[in-house]
């Protein structure tokens, strides 16, 4: 389903359900993201590709911790939320006492000469060092400059200097986030 030329507002759920072509276009035209715009919130997310279902990971939140660890770096968090449909919230699973993982640095990069914020998730000392979740990297866009709220990822795998496209997501505001560092 092509998303109409701009004017018209993109969505989670138009992101959600376009092509891949369509959501390369996107990325492409996307302008960079502001990191204060982030910063204090946790957004909704969710993968594009079929297996990230199979693996239980198709929907999920990123947070993202309001103060900065070094200047113009942020510190960010992924959190499990229960895999229901792409209309449904975006819910913690009952009983369960929500527990952040796969910890990342943010910061502005250049990728494919386009300036985007990279999320990397093998700097961070939280995250295991043997760890392949340490492999990530994840570069964000704004799809719809108008709107801030609604970002377009794009997720590799770095092997060695080499980075290995995976997949795409989209990420949407959801709620504030609790601020706490990570232990």
């Amino acid at each position: 389903m092509p998303i109409p030329p701009q004017f018209t507002q993109i969505t989670f759920k138009m992101l959600a359900t376009a092509s891949a072509r369509e959501l390369q276009r996107l990325f492409s035209q996307g302008v960079t993201p502001a990191m204060e715009h982030l910063r204090g919130w946790e957004f909704r997310g969710y993968n594009r590709p079929w297996f990230a279902s199979l693996l239980g990971i198709r929907k999920f939140k990123k947070g993202f911790l309001p103060e900065e660890v070094n200047k113009g770096t942020l510190l960010g968090y992924n959190l499990s939320v229960v895999q229901n449909s792409l209309d449904e919230p975006h819910l913690f699973p009952a009983k369960a006492i929500p527990r952040r993982f796969g910890f990342y640095t943010v910061c502005e990069a250049s990728k494919n000469g386009q300036q985007v914020l990279c999320l990397d998730y093998g700097t961070p000392p939280h995250n295991f060092i043997l760890s392949p979740v340490r492999l990530l990297r994840d570069y964000l866009a704004q799809p719809d400059p108008a709107n801030r709220d609604l970002l377009l990822g794009k997720a590799y795998f770095a092997i060695g200097p080499c980075q290995v496209f995976s997949n795409f997501f989209i990420l949407e505001r959801y709620n504030q986030g609790t601020g706490d560092m990570p232990e």
